[in-house]
């Protein structure tokens, strides 16, 4: 069924055009990822799909058509982040306002990134999606770096 041939989307950060591929096996789409440019030489299948994973969204190894597009979908979402769970996250990580601030990618001193977080815990400013995503994604790399079964 072709809807069920492994899919490859990549999106270089150095401004090459976008491609999507598909083959018949994962085998094959591997050879074909492995020859672009800044692919990891001789690499494995999993090696291929962590390369294609640290590129920019929607990059990524999709099993089929049909878990490419929802993952695109997924990416194109905007997910409404509340106060309550972006103060949740940042209790889970252990970080200061500041310090989580800072994580999201605010500027200024300790005190403005301390009010940016306040502000947004309080409700009194909206959580943008990229901030969202953003603590989302420190969430789950602290609790990655937590689990028993993950090296790192």
């Amino acid at each position: 069924m072709e809807d069920q041939m492994p899919v490859a989307i990549v999106f270089h950060d150095d401004g090459t055009v976008p491609a999507l591929f598909s083959e018949k096996s994962d085998k094959l789409l591997a050879a074909r990822i492995g020859a672009l440019p800044g692919a990891p030489p001789n690499a494995d299948i999993a090696s291929l799909r962590a390369w294609l994973a640290s590129l920019p969204d929607p990059s990524g190894w999709f099993g089929s058509v049909e878990e490419a597009k929802a993952y695109v979908a997924r990416v194109r979402a905007e997910h409404v982040m509340g106060k309550d769970e972006l103060r949740s996250i940042r209790e889970a990580t252990g970080l200061s306002r500041a310090a989580f601030g800072e994580a999201l990618g605010f500027g200024g001193n300790d005190n403005t990134r301390h009010k940016q977080v306040f502000e947004m815990e309080s409700g009194a400013k909206p959580i943008m999606p990229e901030r969202a995503r953003r603590a989302r994604a420190l969430f789950a790399e602290n609790e990655l770096k937590q689990h028993p079964n993950v090296a790192g």
